[in-house]
């Protein structure tokens, strides 16, 4: 009897990991209006310094948020960005950040522009710097995203989304 129950749970969990995934809502974009968690390699040219990061973005319709998060979890910066009316709001809660948050106002641009490419497009250029998007699921999203610049390198990793 024992195994038999055994077997129930495992033909059931088998079966729910074959689901198929559910598609993602229609976006205009690469990337759908969902909430995305992701990881973040920042290689700095000169000085050559190199940080990571994680954080997780909710993109919306209306409107776009970037949270920055420390290693230990803890938030570093939030921008958020109402598409309606064209205000950004920018908390920096790091001196490091503050210090140079024209930076990490930039780095949020270069997600922004991540977000609205057009869909389909895997290469492209924006505001001085070169997008390769990469690996894309089984839904299309794009789990890699490498971005050039001449002053620094962005490797972004999605690691987990829901819509």
């Amino acid at each position: 009897m024992k195994s038999f129950a055994a077997f129930l749970v495992l033909l059931a969990a088998v079966s729910c990991a074959h689901q198929p995934a559910k598609p993602p809502p229609p976006s205009p974009g690469a990337y759908p209006h969902g909430v995305y968690q992701h990881k973040v390699l920042i290689k700095i040219h000169q000085p050559s310094r190199t940080f990571d990061m994680k954080g997780v973005v909710k993109y919306t319709a209306d409107q776009l948020n970037v949270v920055g998060l420390s290693s230990f979890g803890t938030t570093v910066f939030r921008i958020s960005e109402n598409f309606k009316t064209g205000e950004i709001r920018k908390d920096f809660y790091l001196e490091v950040i503050q210090q140079n948050s024209e930076r990490f106002e930039y780095f949020y641009f270069l997600i922004r522009e991540l977000l609205l490419a057009p869909k389909g497009v895997a290469r492209f250029e924006k505001r001085g710097a070169r997008f390769s998007l990469s690996r894309p699921d089984e839904l299309g999203i794009y789990r890699l995203a490498h971005i050039e610049h001449p002053q620094f390198d962005l490797d972004i990793e999605v690691t987990g989304y829901a819509f």
